[in-house]
């Protein structure tokens, strides 16, 4: 039995944008929440800047062998029975490289301005191995019209699957911030964004019978887009706040329109930008730290108000080129905790989210998450 994993791509017709897919919706929530770890270790102005992220779910190297394995020995009952091992939890992967080349600044009327060039790449990963109760609840499900649920997206009552989603994005422009007064803040970021998605669905059922044979296609959601971040906020060295707006789309440049590939569609994720507010304080000395408490919060369309807000503290000792830093954060489903090492032109930091719920909304087990961040700066 030759099968490929990545099962059935749900839908082929370009009527419809965002879907509400756990994994699409899981996936971004947890990206947005690795994007507050980034804002607790801002960058200096550097000429040159490297940053390295990665972040994987604890059994997700175990699934990814076990998935393997049972695929290779071609084994039907080893695929239905790696189904019920991972029934209701989650497998989350997520990696990023970008590189800063800062520019010269100057000043006008007071204002410093301070322009960079930045190229990031993303790739991520988000697959959730749940049971559905009808064909009805999977059309629900994913927001698709029920004339087109019919043949393999209709899963029977009690049907296994595994749902699968993953995206890539690369995006490279012009950063410009502006410092008014040593304390008021406008950071800009005017870039270009490329981005594909894919949604997979796997029944334990029909992968066991070999009854399917389909690659993912995340060509058919290849968007290509002119984006904003734009950030409002004061800063005068001990207290920082700053509302702002990350992917802001300001124009289209390629789109399902402009796809030849037959089933093109929109992205699965649609076109959601993040908002955020963000608030921290620092008090030096206390005894031999500098303590930072910060809260914020971070919505998006695909979760809600409730699911953005977050809390902590941030601790650093040390001198001009060595210095430790310990944060701790909690949300709304994790406590994180990240230990963080600067020496010289080199910062390390571990990352574990731990959850403190046993399963979300859905029954879904959350997973325990390690991640690490390198940065070269010079």
């Amino acid at each position: 039995m030759k099968f490929y994993i990545l099962l059935m791509f749900l839908f082929s017709m370009s009527a419809f944008a965002q879907t509400d897919s756990r994994s699409v919706n899981r996936y971004w929530l947890m990206n947005d929440r690795f994007d507050t770890d980034d804002i607790m270790r801002p960058y200096e102005r550097d000429i040159v800047r490297i940053n390295i992220d990665g972040a994987a779910s604890a059994d997700f190297p175990d699934f990814v062998s076990d998935v393997g394995d049972a695929l290779d020995a071609d084994d039907d009952a080893a695929l239905i029975a790696l189904a019920t091992e991972y029934m209701n939890t989650e497998q989350f992967l997520k990696a990023d490289v970008g590189v800063g080349v800062w520019l010269p600044g100057w000043n006008m009327f007071n204002t410093d301005v301070l322009p960079s060039l930045r190229l990031e790449v993303s790739a991520g990963n988000l697959t959730t191995v749940s049971e559905t109760g009808s064909a009805v609840d999977l059309c629900a499900l994913y927001n698709i019209p029920a004339e087109y649920c019919g043949g393999t997206a209709a899963l029977g009552i009690g049907d296994d699957y595994m749902e699968m989603y993953v995206q890539a994005t690369a995006r490279a422009g012009l950063n410009l911030d502006f410092k008014y007064d040593q304390k008021w803040t406008l950071d800009t970021f005017f870039y270009g964004m490329l981005r594909y998605d894919a949604l997979q669905l796997l029944n334990a059922t029909d992968a066991a019978g070999g009854s399917v044979e389909i690659e993912m296609q995340p060509e058919l959601t290849e968007t290509l887009t002119g984006n904003a971040d734009i950030s409002l906020g004061f800063n005068d060295g001990t207290t920082r706040i700053f509302a702002g707006v990350s992917e802001l789309r300001l124009t289209t440049i390629k789109d399902k329109s402009d796809n030849d590939a037959v089933g093109a569609r929109d992205l699965f994720m649609g076109n959601s930008p993040v908002y955020r507010l963000h608030a921290e304080r620092t008090f030096h000395d206390v005894f031999l730290f500098d303590v930072i408490p910060f809260a914020g919060v971070h919505k998006r369309e695909q979760y809600d108000l409730s699911d953005g807000y977050y809390g902590g503290a941030k601790f650093i000792f040390g001198w001009k080129n060595l210095h430790f830093a310990a944060a701790g954060m909690y949300d709304p489903q994790y406590i994180t905790l990240t230990p963080r090492l600067q020496v010289w032109i080199l910062d390390i930091e571990g990352n574990i989210k731990i959850p403190h719920e046993d399963k979300d909304e859905f029954g879904v087990e959350l997973a325990r998450i390690y991640g690490v961040n390198l940065r070269v700066h010079f």
